[in-house]
């Protein structure tokens, strides 16, 4: 998946997950001297930020008008900003963290009984 990071375009193998903590994590790796050592970085996901504005001039790429974009809002870098390919990609991913999301908080009312 293509990440906006301090400005900069970077391509990056994503997960999300619950972690054993009960967070919602974000994994990002990158890959380093020809592919063969991947350095990841993790990070806590509070929030999804859709409908987020195109990138400047990412519409005069091939099918730049089908390109979507959203962010996630993380503990210790604020919005990271991801490029989806299409629709279709871009539910899943919004969708797919928003329900990671909201099981997080209903573990959390169980165990408090709220």
């Amino acid at each position: 998946m293509l990440v906006i990071i301090a400005g900069d375009l970077h391509w990056k193998i994503v997960s999300v997950y619950i972690h054993q903590t009960g967070q919602v994590m974000l994994k990002m790796k990158s890959r380093h001297v020809a592919g063969t050592f991947t350095k990841k970085k993790r990070n806590v996901v509070l929030d999804v930020c859709t409908n987020l504005p195109a990138w400047p001039g990412r519409h005069l790429f091939d099918d730049g008008e089908k390109r979507k974009y959203f962010g996630l809002k993380t503990e210790s870098r604020g919005i990271v900003e991801f490029e989806c390919r299409n629709q279709r990609e871009y539910d899943i991913w919004t969708q797919g963290v928003s329900r990671l999301l909201s099981i997080v908080v209903a573990q959390k009312q169980n165990r408090h009984g709220i």
